[in-house]
């Protein structure tokens, strides 16, 4: 049996942090506005890179084929197939590769826990808002019942 050289290549993404309502993760069936604001991380396509190169054996491998790599303990599903000059073929698969986490990413991180600061202030500060609020109604009604009861010990 022949052979011919087999480039994987992935994706590189950066990890980055974000503040709101996060909607990944089995959420589609919870209603708006249960959700919580979070911070939560998440990716962002940066570009792609070959991760693993082997020699296999022909034929090649089919767009949407699986293929098991032992030396990641993975199966990854191959997207597209691209025949190169030199008689090898480059797989292009959905396989993150690699996630960087960079100064970019630092910012992201210091950037949702003061969003997160901000919006526990700004709750506080309206359940402070409320509160007091209740309090002033409270004491108005208790000033006019007082005000009617001296009305109504006056004319007893």
């Amino acid at each position: 049996m022949s052979k011919h050289t087999a480039i994987f290549r992935g994706l590189r993404e950066r990890k980055m942090y974000k503040f709101g309502k996060n909607y990944t993760g089995g959420y589609f069936f919870i209603p708006n506005n249960e959700l919580k604001p979070e911070v939560y991380d998440t990716t962002v396509y940066l570009d792609n890179i070959d991760f693993y190169e082997n020699v296999m054996q022909n034929p090649p491998l089919e767009i949407g084929e699986k293929v098991y790599l032992e030396e990641f303990d993975k199966t990854i599903k191959i997207v597209d197939r691209e025949r190169m000059s030199s008689g090898g073929y480059r797989y292009i698969t959905g396989y993150v590769a690699e996630v960087v986490e960079d100064d970019e990413t630092e910012k992201s991180r210091i950037e949702a826990f003061e969003k997160e600061a901000d919006y526990i202030e700004q709750k506080q500060q309206k359940e402070i808002e409320n509160s007091l609020k209740v309090i002033d109604d409270k004491l108005a009604e208790f000033d006019e019942a007082k005000i009617k009861k001296k009305w109504f010990v006056f004319w007893k």
